[in-house]
């Protein structure tokens, strides 16, 4: 791993790796309304006992403690000499916490926050008394939601700690359980064993690759959805948010219809988002819905570890990427069909259920095979070359929705935190949330406490409110009836409080 730790007051420093610089470089979509496209915010509604009658100081020390587990929260970018680097610098606890955890008095949700806020050089912790909503944010190049989610999981049981032994207490003695800690993690590059894949072998591989690229290109524009009228120019304006979800009874439900029909609830969520967009009008001849698969890189990064790499932490960085995907003939050529919720479902179940250590076969005969960390350089470089948005002249422009699932969240995250006869802190909330400046419609899926919440993240200048609620309950209505579910009397879809 190339590093230097000549610089003046740096730990260390390293070139970005390749996920990291793609991350990175999506900030620039926001920079010209002073905003970081593309951060990540995760909340969670907490709580407290009635023996912790004054929390911020517990938080705040919490806050440290997730520093001092994993120094890497404070890198930054610095773009000298050639850059840009990660860059690690010597930070103590106090200047930290000073630097990075905010009180709110003002905002009364973290979706209120989301819309206002601003960029900042390392990750920050905001506690919203309004709401008694925990929010953690930074940029996506730095972490992303599976490590968010991990990260939460270990500030909460340092607040628990924190609550009983006092704020005052050791860090040590409130994260006894820290493991190997890095002020500057390696690169994914370096931790993926980059194959030596050389001559004729690349060919191969290219081959291969190009055919994967060739099937999406075949398809032509893609469906999306409509953006407002008008708007196409348009600044970005604030990012805003909409949230729906099932209740507990329709969760069960449907999650007892993924499993007969041998399905995961992400592939279902994601077929629904198929139907639920080609329902609304598009512009001829789009068909198909091509987009990416975003995939979670850190059990394939176990597979291919070594015994210098299988114990540094995975929850702090950018480890995960995107598989292409298209799924054909989504609508008849008239427009008047819709393909069915299983047939698409089918066709995405074969793509989330890929060996992605052995992904793709090299059109030599040689058998050689390759994983998606091979092949992340090159899906990289090739993303945004991608048909994701529907661009046929003449006709008013759409875009291509796009989910991240997180719907594994309740088994990374306790609902209460302490230990013994000490009372708990609870997890009463989860709200996940991204900032966006151009003109997609983020979705994030999640389950929490057996309630199925689909939320979408989306710019003001290019949707309106209303309509993205009207998508959000669309897909839900998919789910359902793909699903076989029966629609309860009192409702079961429902807006959320958080």
């Amino acid at each position: 791993m190339s590093q230097d730790s000549s610089i003046s007051g740096c730990l260390s420093r390293r070139p970005l790796g390749i996920l990291e610089s793609f991350m990175f470089h999506q900030r620039d979509i926001g920079q010209r309304v002073g905003r970081d496209h593309w951060a990540f915010c995760i909340a969670f509604r907490l709580t407290f006992p009635p023996s912790i009658a004054k929390p911020i100081p517990c938080l705040r020390r919490a806050w440290q403690v997730l520093q001092w587990q994993h120094p890497a929260l404070a890198n930054t970018i610095s773009s000298d000499s050639g850059g840009p680097y990660v860059t690690a610098r010597p930070l103590d606890a106090e200047s930290w916490a000073d630097d990075t955890f905010v009180v709110d008095h003002t905002s009364t949700t973290a979706r209120d926050l989301l819309r206002t806020l601003l960029p900042t050089p390392t990750a920050t912790c905001h506690w919203l008394s309004a709401s008694s909503e925990l929010v953690l944010h930074s940029s996506h190049w730095r972490v992303d939601g599976v490590g968010v989610a991990m990260l939460l999981h270990q500030f909460m049981g340092a607040l628990a700690q924190a609550a009983q032994l006092g704020p005052e207490a050791p860090l040590e003695a409130l994260a006894p359980d820290s493991g190997r800690r890095l002020s500057l993690m390696p690169r994914i590059d370096d931790l993926s064993r980059p194959s030596a894949r050389v001559g004729g072998e690349q060919d191969a591989f290219s081959a291969a690759f190009g055919e994967m690229q060739a099937k999406i290109a075949r398809s032509g524009p893609g469906i999306g959805l409509p953006i407002r009228p008008g708007s196409a120019e348009s600044v970005p304006g604030a990012t805003d948010s909409a949230l729906t979800r099932f209740d507990a009874a329709t969760t069960a439900k449907v999650m007892a219809a993924c499993r007969a029909k041998k399905l995961t609830i992400t592939a279902a969520i994601h077929a629904a988002i198929v139907r639920a967009t080609a329902g609304y009008l598009q512009n001829p001849p789009a068909t198909a819905f091509t987009s990416v698969l975003l995939v979670n890189l850190r059990r394939a990064l176990d597979v291919t570890a070594t015994a210098e790499t299988e114990d540094i932490s995975t929850v702090v960085g950018s480890f995960f990427t995107g598989l292409p995907v298209c799924i054909e003939s989504v609508l008849t050529k008239d427009g008047k069909r819709i393909k069915d919720f299983d047939s698409i479902a089918d066709d995405l179940g074969q793509v989330y259920n890929e060996d992605l250590v052995r992904l793709l076969t090299a059109r030599d005969g040689s058998g050689l095979t390759a994983d998606l960390l091979d092949l992340g350089a090159r899906y990289i470089q090739q993303k945004e070359k991608t048909p994701r948005v529907s661009v046929i002249e003449g006709a008013p422009p759409t875009e291509t929705p796009e989910l991240s699932s997180l719907c594994m969240i309740h088994k990374l995250v306790q609902t209460e935190y302490g230990s013994g006869s000490y009372e708990r802190v609870t997890v009463d909330d989860i709200w996940i949330g991204i900032e966006i400046y151009n003109r997609y419609v983020q979705l994030h899926a999640w389950i929490w406490k057996g309630e199925l919440s689909l939320g979408a993240c989306f710019n003001q200048s290019f949707y309106e409110k209303d309509f993205v609620d009207d998508f959000l309950k669309r897909i839900m209505e998919e789910l359902r009836e793909g699903c076989g579910v029966e629609k309860l009397l009192h409702g079961d879809i429902h807006t959320a409080k958080i």
